[in-house]
């Protein structure tokens, strides 16, 4: 068995996007501002029921990445409390996200820039 066409083709150049977004009264914005136990609740649900487990339209915070998943895994599966968890938490190194998560909040992108890269500047 051969290895599929479009695997064998090897991209000329890539692209990378800049958006500039702004919060507004119009969208539905969920914002976490730190690890908190709302915040670990919040990823319980999505994780542990899959799909969207929310109605916003953009949620900003920590995300829940390999630094976080080891203690989010372990309160999920009750070896935590969620207070332990937060605790624990507080000393992992989080980065933040702006996560999009309906077509409504793709209006209030703004286009900045596109760059190019070619394949062997990666």
């Amino acid at each position: 068995m051969g290895i599929p066409a479009f695997i064998k083709r090897k991209k000329k150049k890539y692209f990378v996007y800049e958006y500039l977004f702004e919060e507004n009264s119009v969208l539905n914005v969920k914002r976490f501002d730190d690890l908190s136990e709302e915040w670990l609740e919040f990823i319980k649900e999505n994780r542990s029921k899959g799909g969207l487990q929310h109605n916003y339209d953009v949620v900003i915070g920590p995300v829940a990445d390999d630094n976080t998943m080891e203690t989010v895994q372990l309160y999920i599966a009750n070896i935590l409390t969620a207070s332990e968890a937060v605790e624990r938490l507080r000393y992992n190194k989080v980065n933040n996200q702006v996560s999009f998560h309906t077509e409504k909040v793709l209006r209030y992108l703004q286009l900045v820039r596109r760059n190019s890269y070619a394949r062997n500047d990666i």
